[in-house]
């Protein structure tokens, strides 16, 4: 395969990734999501949450897969790839403006909205490298629908969870 054609394949998977994570947002589950009025309960469940599909998932796909499926969530989170911020900034715009905590005093989520754009890009330049033909292209482009199906399925449940706690 040539340079030019694995290079049409990864600018064409960094397409449709980046559009696939904007999609995620536009999803009625993540619109519930991220609709929901924080409180301080409200965050600590959400936080409390563990990803136990996501480790299913990345240990039974192609390791190209694999990686994709941890890529995209990266590069959900990432605010240059998701117009109106991506998933780190999202939630820290909700703890800022709902339960008031100034952004100074969010070092963690202030890290974590910066330090995602590098995670994304780190994973994809491994990705990109290795999207050498049409399979490991499919293989990419599936465990990140996978991985994405998961987020979908998880913030719904968040979200229907969060709405039952009061205060």
């Amino acid at each position: 395969m040539t340079n030019e054609t694995k290079s049409g394949l990864a600018e064409k998977l960094d397409q449709q990734f980046n559009q696939m994570v904007n999609d995620q947002f536009k999803t009625p589950e993540l619109q519930q999501y991220y609709s929901i009025r924080l409180t301080w309960k409200r965050a600590l469940f959400r936080e409390q949450q563990r990803l136990y599909a996501h480790i299913h998932l990345v240990s039974t796909l192609p390791w190209l897969g694999a990686l994709a499926a941890c890529h995209i969530l990266e590069r959900r989170n990432n605010s240059r790839a998701v117009e109106g911020g991506g998933a780190s900034e999202r939630w820290r715009r909700k703890l800022i403006d709902e339960l008031g905590i100034p952004q100074d005093r969010l070092p963690d989520s202030n890290v974590h909205v910066i330090a995602d754009v590098a995670h994304a890009d780190l994973v994809w330049d491994a990705i990109v490298r290795h999207t050498v033909n049409e399979q490991a292209y499919a293989a990419a482009l599936e465990g990140a629908r996978e991985s994405l199906l998961i987020d979908r399925a998880v913030s719904g449940a968040w979200g229907h969870y969060m709405q039952m706690i009061e205060g």
